[in-house]
Order: C-alpha cells, then sequence, then structure tokens
C-alpha cells in the first residue's frame, strides 16, 4: 500500500505506528524470510507500538503520552480478542448469541475514547470473522511483547528473532497470507 488519503487524516502518532508497521513488512520482503504470518502480524506491531514511542523520545514531534495512552489500549484490545478467543475455542464454536452482543458492548467500552487509528482497526461487529480478521495481529503479540520487555531494544528484539528463531541454511522466503 501507499499513502492514502485515509492514513494522513490519523493524528500524527497513528500515522507514525502505520509507517513503522508497513516498513516492517517491507523489511521482511527485502530478507525474504520465512516467518509464520501470525509472527510477523505480532512483532510489526509490537515494534510499531515500541518504536514510535522511542522515536517521540528522540524529537519526532509526536505525543509521547498519546502514544502510551495508544500502547495501553492495544495491549487491552489483545487481550480481548485472546481471551474471547481462547472462550469460543473451549465451546468449539458452540456458543450462543449473547456471547457476541455481550463482546460488542465490551469492545465498544473499551474503544470508547480511542484514538482514529485504533478505532478503524477493530471497530467492527464482534462474530466469528471478527476473531478470524484480528488473531494474526494477537495471537503471539503477548509472546513477541515480552521478549521486547525483556530485551528492552527494538533492536535486540529483531536480532533474536531473525538470528535465532528463524534461522535456515537456505535462505528462506517470506509465507504469504
Amino acid at each position: 500500500g501507499g499513502i492514502t488519503k485515509k492514513l494522513l487524516s490519523y493524528p500524527a502518532e497513528g500515522i507514525a505506528q502505520v509507517v513503522l508497521h508497513e516498513g516492517f513488512h517491507d523489511n521482511l520482503i527485502q530478507k525474504q524470510l520465512e516467518i509464520p504470518y501470525s509472527l510477523v502480524e505480532s512483532t510489526a506491531d509490537v515494534i510499531a507500538i515500541n518504536g514510535s514511542i522511542e522515536y517521540a523520545k528522540y524529537g519526532g514531534g509526536i505525543n509521547i503520552a498519546e502514544l502510551v495512552k495508544m500502547k495501553d489500549l492495544h495491549e487491552r484490545l489483545v487481550e480481548f480478542v485472546n481471551g474471547r478467543r481462547r472462550m469460543l475455542d473451549v465451546g468449539n464454536g458452540n456458543i450462543g448469541h449473547s456471547f457476541y452482543e455481550e463482546c460488542d458492548k465490551e469492545l465498544a467500552s473499551i474503544l470508547l475514547n480511542a484514538d482514529p487509528t485504533t478505532r478503524d482497526r477493530f471497530n467492527y461487529h464482534v462474530n466469528n470473522a471478527f476473531f478470524v480478521r484480528n488473531q494474526d495481529y494477537c495471537a503471539d503479540h503477548p509472546l513477541v511483547s515480552s521478549l521486547f520487555l525483556s530485551l528492552g531494544s527494538l533492536r535486540e528484539t529483531q536480532f533474536i528473532l531473525f538470528s535465532t528463531m528463524f534461522s535456515k541454511a537456505r535462505k528462506p522466503r517470506l509465507l504469504s497470507q
């Protein structure tokens, strides 16, 4: 994708996160790495969220407090998606209509004061498609986020992910969606 009117309508903090997320994808494509899609999306999110905060610390012209608020909201949304997804898995998909209605209400409450970037990404009616749409972004997020926090830097996180978890003897290729 390129720069769109929609992207430019977001606040600078949202634009920074989108650019870093998509930049991570471009970097992987250039390196032709073979990485599971859910790990790619989760890593792109962690790098985008934490990278935009790092960028703001060095005078990037974006609001750190707003970025931290966005990060906290994203973590809440990941917990929501993963937690409700587990409930679906335990119920083998045999969960009543009231489950989705309750999820809709909870999601609306979480997104009540969300920034436009986050709202556009997550503000969909909760049904099975909602969970399918978001599972690749959320499933591995806790693992990647904890790795990032334990290492303390984007560079170290990327290095560990690329050099240990995905090293191959032959030149790997990026898996398609």
